[in-house]
């Protein structure tokens, strides 16, 4: 989210998050993210895993992320909640509380792995979601770099939680690309 002056930063009740003064004149960018994004999808990947290795079947993290969108595409939306706070330093943005931990809610014998894998995704979109919230009013358009822009599932789960319009870079590394 961007502001105009210092004066038009908007910090939530918690204080959280970070503003960067931007190169172009009187533009400075609010951030907000959740401290475990990928902490929570290597934790979800790494028990799939961890499974096949003990059957001596070795899968690069690059091999499991290859099927994210396969499994999210062969669930159900919805069908369970999963709260991001796999990190054991709990939570900073868009709120502090260093005892909050993850967990699944209504996980029935119906559920599988796939079932997971697109919860923690899902739960992912929410967090972000509260992240934006926390910075102001939500976005109508977000623009996405990197290993979530190369995901259709990961798009389409993030512009259905935020109700905003996903658009992708064709740059690799655009981060380091300013």
């Amino acid at each position: 989210i961007c502001a105009k002056t210092p004066d038009e930063v908007l910090l939530n009740e918690a204080r959280t998050g970070y503003t960067m003064t931007m190169p172009a004149p009187g533009v400075f960018a609010q951030m907000q993210s959740n401290m475990a994004a990928t902490l929570n999808i290597d934790w979800i990947l790494s028990l799939a895993s961890g499974i096949l290795a003990s059957q001596g079947i070795t899968r690069s993290n690059g091999e499991m992320i290859a099927l994210v969108d396969e499994w999210i595409s062969s669930s159900e939306p919805a069908s369970l909640l999963y709260q991001p706070y796999v990190s054991e330093a709990g939570e900073r943005g868009p709120f502090v509380d260093a005892n909050a931990r993850a967990g699944f809610v209504g996980i029935s014998s119906r559920h599988g792995y796939a079932d997971m894998v697109r919860a923690v995704f899902e739960g992912l979109a929410f967090a972000s979601r509260d992240c934006y919230a926390a910075m102001g009013p939500l976005p109508s358009e977000i623009r996405l770099t990197g290993g979530a822009a190369r995901s259709p599932a990961l798009r389409k789960i993030l512009g259905a939680v935020v109700g905003a319009d996903i658009r992708t870079s064709q740059r690799e590394e655009a981060g380091a690309a300013g």
